[in-house]
């Protein structure tokens, strides 16, 4: 990810008499706040396509459209990301830490398997799924993750002592399909909606990773901004 090594450069040398720090922590909430209203948005007009493509479909079952498998529990992980430890750790339902290698480089979709269920996160770069997650992989992106939001996850769960979805449970799970033609023009639709959403979100993790940085020091006094001119 490019802000990577610029928020690993960030903790050694940042220039404050150019940058208000205070400033740049409070409109970092509030670009936060405003991406994820527009990713809801695109969602909501990645759903009406989906709604109007799939109105009179026949049903395969999902297993047919991707492949699943189980996420792997890390060697090892860190609560912060740091210049070693930059790859994203996901949970069932978010990222839940940082690690220093990966089990995967491509698109892929993820969700739960134990703990939380219905929550489907999209990966476009190097991830670790754990082992708490499902790990979806498809030449159907866009479609199978519409399909994966559409499925009631509870109805799946076999646990007794806690949530569990098998890999047989979710694949084979009946989907809508439609043909090799308007799956190949729902998909192009789609991906470019996910394509903005995946750029928010990264530019979103940017700032939210360099404003939890710098506000423990803020507050903890080891950063000065006393003498900062914040008029400009």
């Amino acid at each position: 990810m490019r802000w990577i090594s610029a928020l690993s450069s960030l903790q050694t040398s940042i220039n404050f008499k150019r940058y208000s720090l205070r400033r740049f922590i409070i409109l970092s909430s509030l670009y936060s706040t405003r991406s994820a209203k527009t990713n809801d948005y695109l969602e909501d007009i990645m759903d009406c396509i989906f709604s109007n493509t799939i109105s009179e479909s026949d049903y395969v079952e999902l297993s047919s459209l991707c492949s699943i498998a189980s996420g792997k529990r890390p060697p090892s992980k860190t609560d912060v990301m740091n210049r070693d430890n930059n790859i994203p750790l996901y949970g069932a339902s978010k990222i839940m830490g940082w690690c220093n290698g990966y089990l995967y480089d491509e698109p892929i979709l993820i969700t739960g398997r134990v703990g939380t269920h219905g929550i489907v996160q999209k990966s476009f770069g190097k991830s670790w799924p754990s082992d708490n997650t499902l790990v979806i992989k498809t030449n159907n992106y866009g479609y199978v993750y519409e399909c994966l939001k559409n499925i009631d996850f509870s109805v799946l769960n076999c646990g007794s002592t806690q949530p569990l979805i098998t890999q047989s449970a979710l694949g084979n799970v009946q989907v809508p399909v439609i043909s090799d033609t308007e799956l190949k023009r729902f998909n192009q639709r789609i991906e470019s909606l996910i394509t903005i959403q995946n750029r928010l979100i990264e530019e979103n993790t940017a700032l939210s990773m360099i404003r939890d940085l710098l506000l423990p020091k803020l507050m903890s006094g080891e950063i000065d901004v006393s003498n900062l001119d914040l008029s400009s």
